[in-house]
């Protein structure tokens, strides 16, 4: 994680796609992934995902497993019929981490 492999980027820009696809496939990290790094478990992304996966699950299993499910909700806000269900679920696991 300290070290900074450094990614290759060319000038076409990420599409709106990689926003959902970065959330379902690598949801602890903290940035939209290229087609690349989607693509390959392995990449830069991917080893970054697994890295702060660990390290979560071992600082904090409740967070762990919060970011687990706000993760699968977001994934399915395209395909929803009811957004504010899906919002209404995301906030209820904000409160209950903040013991709200």
């Amino acid at each position: 994680v300290l070290d900074d492999i450094g990614v290759e980027m060319d000038d076409t820009g990420l599409g709106m796609a990689n926003v959902a696809m970065t959330t379902a496939k690598y949801p602890f990290v903290s940035h939209v992934c290229c087609d690349a790094c989607l693509a390959d478990p392995e990449s830069p992304s991917g080893k970054l995902n697994s890295e702060f996966e660990v390290l979560t699950a071992d600082v904090d299993p409740g967070l762990h497993q919060a970011i687990i499910k706000v993760s699968g909700l977001v994934s399915e806000l395209d395909n929803s019929e009811s957004p504010d269900t899906i919002f209404t679920e995301v906030e209820k696991i904000h409160h209950s981490l903040l013991q709200v």
